[in-house]
């Protein structure tokens, strides 16, 4: 059976505005239509033991569009920044995660991926029109984002995942939010200081117990893949 994808630790995303433009329809037409139009930039970036960094450049700019049709009255959405902006992530969300195209990608991080403001300038053109007409309402925009493997993390999360059990309950010995066993040599370090440590080695600051073993596989097929420049 083959290992998982490897999963970025960390999403950086970036959106801007291109144009956005509300066009009248005729009187007593229905209904109304949403275009969502956007160009789509993904970059790898990984992050080895050691402070190495590989970069794999954007592939495509794919571009993607969204036609959604608003019930009467879609002027009020269209009014309505807050419900507007919500109907656009939800979909650009749809539209790409539906693929499994960002990985996991936090929803804390969606909001980024719409440019602050759009729905201000959406609200701004359609805040005085009558509700008893069609319109076309055309946004554009571009979408970055950056996904970066951290094998110092994915190490750290190895040795979570391989926490000790007690010897009495075989329970598992999870660790506190501030500080960590490691699982072989025992040696307890605070999570944020260790954490900075396995970014730099793998092995344990005190004893030098290694600890490399314990990242996925599939972080180490990825750091020999962009190594060797072969891609994500």
């Amino acid at each position: 059976m083959e290992d998982a994808p490897a999963m970025p630790n960390v999403f950086e995303v970036t959106s801007e505005t291109t144009g956005v433009e509300l066009i009248d329809g005729p009187h007593g037409g229905f209904p109304t239509d949403l275009l969502i139009q956007f160009t789509f930039v993904r970059k790898h970036r990984w992050i080895g033991i050691g402070g190495q960094i590989k970069e794999k450049q954007p592939t495509s700019h794919d571009f993607r569009a969204i036609a959604l049709r608003l019930d009467y009255p879609a002027i009020n959405l269209l009014q309505d920044g807050e419900s507007c902006r919500t109907l656009i992530r939800q979909s650009v969300m749809n539209s790409i995660d539906g693929l499994g195209e960002t990985m996991g990608m936090p929803l804390s991080h969606w909001d980024k991926a719409i440019p602050e403001g759009l729905e201000s300038l959406i609200v701004e053109l359609a805040h005085d029109k009558p509700v008893d007409r069609a319109y076309r309402c055309e946004v554009n925009f571009t979408l970055n984002i950056e996904f970066s493997y951290c094998e110092g993390a994915a190490l750290l999360q190895g040795c979570i995942l391989s926490a000790r059990e007690c010897y009495v309950c075989l329970e598992a010995l999870a660790p506190s939010s501030n500080v960590m066993y490691l699982p072989e040599c025992t040696h307890c370090y605070h999570v944020d200081c260790i954490s900075k440590c396995f970014k730099k080695s793998a092995t344990c600051p005190a004893c030098r117990q290694d600890y490399y073993h314990l990242i996925p596989e599939e972080y180490k097929r990825l750091g020999q893949n962009m190594r060797a420049n072969d891609g994500v």
